[in-house]
């Protein structure tokens, strides 16, 4: 029971660091986030950082303790700066969430919140345990047993020839989840199934409210954007299938390919839409850029689908608008996932491998 409540706790941890996060990105780039946005590029900003710890800890292979240590470092000092330096505007993000996510009536509010507890809910009582579940799964067990990291197979426990990048240029993901297993000690598919699986709803069902906003426009039509979230949710839960953004959702919500499809993608398309009614807003540019810095190690099925995406928007909006300084921002934020799409191509072509 003890440990079912801190993989709640979890949840709420996250919430405030993604917030935290969010707050002190907005104040050093001078992107003046509305709200939820605070949470949003938390998300993003927040892997995207552990990135740089992981991903140099990795391919020296230091042992997991070490990564361990270096990043609750400098996860403690972070947070503490952007607490001291920050204080006023995490105040101030906050309750312009709050203010955001408050509409009269009131039984919209509680309906949309009931809604997004029970998919919770479901999505960790209801799981498709295959052979991704068990590799995810394994890859963290094997990781707390062995004090390594992408040095045994996930499912099968053997050891690794080389690290195998198709998972460890995004296992920052899932070393996370090793990474709070190990300090609270807590079982791995408890944290993946009740605290993951559940963010992955809760950011999901935030980011639709955000779309919702952004399409009725004014504060008047909160309760357009409350209905538009709910319906949205809805559909998800009443016409799931294998193998889409809602079968992930519900059925293996805690897998980063869930994250894609219904936490990254839905991410974009608010990002877009934002960009369609104001393109010459730098604020959306640059959070695209963290978007984009932090896909890949949320997860790896966003090396190519992103850049297409962010590429088929960008030419569209130039030649809609005529301005081909927008080839260049879009360009920009398609660097992150093409040194990631380089990296792997090498590693795919045997030019580039870590031995073990």
């Amino acid at each position: 029971m003890i440990q079912l409540l801190l993989s709640l706790l979890l949840i709420i941890i996250h919430i405030l660091i993604f917030g935290v996060f969010g707050s002190g990105l907005g104040k050093l780039l001078k992107l003046s986030l509305r709200g939820p946005e605070a949470i949003f590029v938390g998300f993003f900003g927040y892997y995207a950082i552990m990135q740089l710890v992981f991903l140099p800890s990795m391919l020296l292979r230091v042992s997991f303790s070490w990564f361990v240590m270096l990043w609750g470092i400098v996860l403690s000092v972070l947070l503490l700066l952007i607490v001291i330096y920050c204080n006023k505007q995490i105040w101030l993000d906050t309750q312009e969430t709050f203010r955001d996510l408050q509409v009269k009536p009131r039984y919209l509010m509680v309906l949309f919140a009931f809604i997004v507890v029970a998919f919770a809910i479901y999505q960790g009582l209801v799981n498709e345990h295959g052979y991704d579940a068990a590799f995810y799964i394994g890859t963290i067990t094997t990781t707390l047993f062995t004090d390594t990291m992408f040095a045994f197979h996930g499912e099968t426990g053997w050891p690794e020839p080389v690290i195998d990048m198709r998972y460890a240029l995004s296992g920052v993901f899932y070393m996370n989840t090793a990474f709070w297993c190990r300090i609270l000690s807590l079982p791995p598919l408890m944290v993946q199934k009740f605290t993951f699986g559940a963010i992955g709803v809760i950011l999901h069902g935030l980011f639709v409210y955000m779309i919702g906003l952004k399409l009725f426009g004014s504060d008047a039509s909160k309760k357009l954007a409350y209905w538009f979230a709910i319906v949205a949710m809805l559909l998800n839960g009443f016409f799931v299938t294998s193998f889409t953004s809602s079968g992930f959702l519900l059925w293996r919500g805690f897998e980063a390919k869930s994250y894609c499809a219904n936490v990254v993608f839905i991410g974009l398309f608010y990002l877009f839409l934002c960009l369609w009614k104001n393109s010459e807003m730098n604020k959306y540019w640059k959070i695209l850029f963290i978007v984009a810095l932090g896909s890949v190690p949320v997860t790896m099925s966003s090396i190519v689908i992103l850049p297409a995406m962010v590429f088929i928007f960008t030419v569209a909006e130039s030649i809609a608008k005529k301005d081909k300084k927008l080839l260049l921002k879009g360009g920009i934020s398609l660097v992150p996932n093409g040194i990631y799409l380089v990296a792997f191509y090498l590693f795919l072509r045997g030019v580039w491998l870590v031995n073990l």
